[in-house]
């Protein structure tokens, strides 16, 4: 009875286990995903459209994807640790600037009354 025990104890654990770095493995896939279409879309913002995009924007935007692409490299490394979480914290602090920022930048860009409609089509 105790051996049986003990065998279904291992098997729970390795499935525990494997479920675990199955997590690991998706988050680090998810953070590199996201940190390079940040990264892409920040030397968008900085090189093709630099007129409607704050230079500072897109460098936030830059540093976010970076953070977010050492955040993917750390998961995959290492697995949930303090070195993560620190990352994730410096990932949405930075984020957070550039979209507040965008926001704000864009909406003064606009006429008065303006602001949330869409252009209408000269006739």
């Amino acid at each position: 009875m105790g051996e049986r025990l003990c065998g279904r104890q291992a098997a729970r654990f390795a499935s525990a286990e494997t479920m675990r770095r199955l997590e690991w493995g998706v988050r680090s896939y998810h953070d590199y995903a996201l940190g390079l279409t940040l990264v892409l879309l920040a030397l968008v913002a900085a090189v093709v459209r630099p007129a409607d995009v704050h230079q500072g924007v897109a460098w936030l935007m830059c540093l976010s994807g970076v953070a977010s692409l050492a955040q993917g490299w750390v998961v995959g490394a290492r697995g949930f640790s303090s070195a993560h979480a620190t990352l994730i914290l410096v990932a949405w602090a930075l984020s957070l600037a550039w979209m507040i920022w965008l926001a704000i930048g864009t909406r003064h860009t606009l006429p008065d009354g303006e602001a949330g409609r869409t252009p209408r089509p000269d006739n």
